[in-house]
């Protein structure tokens, strides 16, 4: 990243040298050499981080810690602005099309600047100010031009500070340009001072007071919210101008205000009320010490040690050791406490650590010890050993991590399962109990992350086994026979990635990763290489990500990316059940367009854009939804299936794909096994129109249509088998049979079986239900049932004998991402809104406040979801609905927020393919 800013050419090379001394600097060396300047010298070789500010920001960076490498390691991932001129919140809402907090696409970042594309605060006006600066600019951007010379050119980078209007009613105001214009943002404006006849901060504050209380930051207020509400700076202009809610409300019609502030503060709100429950969760875990060993004489506990002797070990153990002789002592007890089954030799490479204590570890009966003749580094250190070992089994194990009781025989046992599984890891802990890591995660750009870090670790999500990207080598079984004669690939000496690669050319080979949650070892994260500097160890991680991309970039590519269902309704064209219950032509679209308000502000009726009011009786509609939907990242659908004794209904269009055989419709089939009533809710028989039966021409039926849909090239295909769910399993007598009887008929019919999952419905919905118990693969989390928060005031109804029942969209999407996971599959879900007023006019359900942008958050926490706790095909996120237009469940434009829900599915997509290298 020092390389990339060095060779942006924000800053001339001349000015390097100047503060730097140096003819020639590297990347390499930036940092160093950052480090031992003044502040003033560091302001004009990196002018957009104000280190003062930028640590008041953090918090609780210390002192001896480097600003600048904290910005470009955390802080601009999290969003921190690094000086007062650069808010990068607000640069995403001005362009909301870039991602701009991303640490991994640093060079991306300084290029905002460099191409002078969006403004890097509210405060600072680029058009503005590249009119108003006088001579040649030193640098291609106008926030580094104006931070280099601003007090040169004398002018002011925004119309609404008059900077000598400013320095002339102060006295404290510094005297140069820049330093009066940077006084007036962190200073003038909290303190409510003028900044010129164009804004009049003690009026504005007093106006438009929120809950009676003046505004903050009046200026700041106006610049980021204020102007975009059509807000008056000063009360001239007010007059002129009136604004505010002065215009009385003449209709109940839905409004939503679709300004940028708006936007971005729905949005902002919703993510800090998931990411707080989450952290709320974490900081009521108690912490314990839960170190199987802590010795307090490491020396005597080492002489009276003894390793049984194994001329046939089944695993090689292997402990690369420099320095920390205590911790590999207690390493070294933890496994004779573990008491493992099968036969171990126990290895420990000396990397020619300086503590001469190590040489006592020759003595120690049945310890195999081995110093290198020189310092070889973990990497190379580690190939060593491994090609010295013979067991058909090795375990890497870091010499500052413990073993619990039984945590080999775990492994051992998980790796043995299945000869396909080439590597087992255990649950990773910190020695205060804390979870360190549950299996770990890997990026489009080679960027990793550890599952549940920080978390309590006997949650169910983190207990179950399961297949994973990769482990981390702190802990890991690997079978010899399908690593090979080489352990790590020398590309990446002397450490780091080095496990990260050895997992994913395990598993393009076919092997796959097995994370074991009854497994546990203990970590002391990172004490093994606490000698290396953090700037060595971050410019490593670094180095041998670029290399990881570059030798795995498309696997990382393709390997990592969740696919996006929405379940689709094929409701949408006439049928003659329908005509009879409801009228000649009836179709969904009756319902949706005949719907009204029932309260003020009630956005009803919901009605379509783009596709219109469409007929699915052609086949040219529904490629038109694909290619839609292929658009904004989504996948494909999940296509309801009705099925009544044998009588099919509503399976037009699904009779059509499988005539036409070649058409561009990526879907499976759900089906959607309860009865149809005249409440349009699958209830009870009372007010039935068509009963379900679970008798054999039933399921016969069922199974010709799925084999049939399953065979077509747009089949969706979990594990390389059809993907079919059922809506209610509950309702099904002996559904573990059918499953088996499903299973059969697909396998007979050459597909080699089928991937089954269960939809969380009605009587599933939150019950935890195992699928394995019923007969299934997983099951779909299916929102918003069970998880639904009311509102806080009921809203006032219009509509005479109302009974319906409104709850709070954003509260009920905490509540699902707070939810805990089960310890089995199952694939996470969303939706967009709900409001099934056309079909229950007066009975209604609505979560209320639904918009995209909240939608985004909730999309952005189920994705990081979906990543953490699936791997391969199973990397499914499901949404509901793609058409559930009489539900208010639709991701299809409507004319309303047009492709907003589309774009905000999108849009996250997007982001997280933006990391990666193309």
């Amino acid at each position: 990243m020092a390389q990339a800013y060095l060779d942006s050419g924000l800053v001339s090379q001349d000015l390097v040298r100047n503060v730097v001394g140096a003819d020639i600097v590297y990347g390499e060396e930036f940092l160093d050499l950052y480090s031992l300047l003044s502040l003033r010298d560091k302001a004009a070789l990196f002018p957009i981080l104000d280190e003062p500010f930028y640590r008041k920001q953090r918090g609780d960076l210390p002192e001896n810690e480097s600003a600048l490498l904290d910005f470009l390691l955390n802080g601009l991932h999290a969003g921190v602005s690094p000086h007062p001129l650069v808010d990068l919140e607000y640069m995403r809402f001005i362009r909301p099309d870039f991602e701009l907090v991303d640490a991994h696409n640093f060079p991306d970042f300084l290029s905002r600047f460099k191409r002078n594309i969006v403004d890097p605060s509210a405060f600072f006006d680029i058009k503005h100010y590249r009119r108003t600066a006088e001579g040649a600019p030193v640098s291609p951007s106008a926030l580094f031009d104006f931070l280099l010379r601003g007090d040169e050119t004398g002018c002011a980078p925004h119309p609404m500070i008059d900077v000598d209007h400013y320095r002339a009613s102060f006295p404290d105001v510094p005297q140069g340009a820049a330093a009066a214009f940077l006084h007036f943002v962190t200073v003038g404006d909290a303190e409510r001072r003028d900044p010129g006849s164009r804004f009049d901060p003690v009026w504005y504050s007093e106006y438009y007071a929120e809950d009676g209380h003046p505004l903050d930051r009046p200026l700041a207020h106006y610049l980021r919210y204020g102007r975009f509400a059509s807000r008056a700076p000063c009360e001239d202009e007010a007059r002129a101008t009136p604004s505010g809610p002065a215009v009385p409300r003449t209709s109940q019609a839905f409004r939503p205000d679709r300004s940028s502030a708006t936007l971005l503060r729905n949005h902002s709100e919703l993510v800090d009320r998931i990411d707080g429950r989450a952290r709320n969760r974490v900081e009521r875990f108690v912490e314990r010490d839960i170190r199987p060993v802590a010795l307090e004489d490491p020396e005597a506990t080492l002489s009276q040690m003894r390793f049984a002797i194994d001329a046939e070990p089944q695993i090689d153990i292997l402990i690369p050791c420099y320095l920390e002789f205590d911790k590999t002592v207690e390493c070294l007890a933890s496994i004779q406490q573990a008491t493992p089954t099968m036969a171990v030799r126990v290895t420990v490479v000396d990397d020619c650590s300086p503590d001469p204590r190590y040489e006592k570890m020759a003595s120690v009966p049945g310890l195999t010890y081995r110093r290198n003749e020189r310092n070889m580094h973990f990497l190379r250190s580690c190939n060593a050993a491994y090609t010295r070992s013979t067991a058909p089994f090795v375990l890497l194990l870091n010499n500052d991590a413990q073993l619990e009781p039984d945590t080999l025989d775990g492994l051992w046992a998980a790796i043995r399962a299945d000869p396909e599984i080439a590597a087992a890891v255990p649950k990773i802990l910190y020695p205060n109990g804390r979870l360190q890591e549950a299996g770990c995660t890997i990026e489009p750009d080679g960027d990793t992350g550890m599952v549940g870090v920080g978390d309590d670790p006997d949650q169910p999500m983190y207990t179950h086994e399961r297949d994973i990207p990769y482990g981390s080598g702190a802990c890991l079984l690997v079978r010899r026979d399908r690593v090979g004669e080489t352990l790590f690939d020398e590309r990446f000496a002397p450490a780091y990635c080095e496990d990260v690669d050895l997992c994913i050319r395990l598993r393009q080979a076919g092997g796959r990763i097995r994370y074991v949650g009854a497994a546990r070892c203990i970590h002391h994260l990172s004490a093994s290489t606490s000698a290396m500097s953090q700037l060595r160890r971050v410019q490593l991680v670094r180095r041998n990500q670029q290399t990881l991309l570059e030798k795995w970039g498309a696997r990382l590519k393709d390997g990592m990316a969740v696919r996006v269902l929405a379940f689709y309704l094929p409701q949408f064209h006439p049928v003659p059940e329908n005509d009879l219950w409801w009228g000649k032509g009836f179709t969904e679209w009756t319902n949706v367009t005949r719907a009204q308000p029932s309260y003020d502000g009630h956005y009803q009726p919901h009605l379509p854009a783009d596709l219109g009011f469409y007929d699915l009786r052609l086949v040219e509609t529904m490629e038109d939804q694909m290619r839609m939907a292929r658009r904004y990242g989504v996948h494909g659908f999940v296509m309801y299936y009705y099925n009544f004794q044998g009588q099919r209904v509503l399976d037009l269009p699904l009779r059509n794909l499988i005539a036409r055989g070649d058409a561009d419709f990526r879907f499976c089939l759900c089906w959607a096994n309860e009865n149809w009533t005249k409440h349009w809710d699958g209830g009870s028989q009372k007010h039935a129109l068509m009963t379900q039966d679970y008798e054999q021409p039933t399921f016969e039926s069922f199974a010709d249509d799925a084999i049939a849909a399953a065979r077509l090239p747009g089949a969706i295909r979990v594990n390389g088998l059809p993907l079919l769910l059922i809506y209610r399993p509950m309702l099904i007598p002996d559904v573990g049979e059918v499953c088996d009887y499903l299973r059969g008929r697909f396998h007979d019919a050459g597909l080699g079986g089928v991937y089954l999952a269960y939809v969380e419905s009605m009587e599933t919905a939150n019950k935890g239900i195992d699928p394995a118990d019923l007969g299934f693969d997983a099951s779909v989390e299916f929102p918003p049932q069970g998880i639904a928060e009311p509102v806080a005031t009921p809203p006032k109804p219009v509509k005479p004998g109302f009974l319906g029942k409104v709850y709070d969209y954003p509260g009920t999407v905490v509540n699902a991402c707070d939810a805990r996971r089960p310890g089995r599959v199952r694939f996470p879900g969303v939706f967009p809104s709900w409001d099934n007023t056309p079909r229950q006019p007066l009975a209604h359900t609505t979560l209320e406040g639904a918009r995209p942008e909240r939608f985004q958050a909730y999309v952005e926490a189920k994705l990081a979801e979906a990543n953490q706790f699936l791997s391969g095909d199973e990397r499914l996120l499901f949404v509901n609905a793609w058409n559930e237009w009489a539900e208010g469940a639709h991701l299809e434009p409507d004319q309303m927020f047009e492709h907003d829900w589309l774009r905000a599915i999108g849009d996250v997509l997007g982001a997280r393919q933006y990391r990666s290298f193309d």
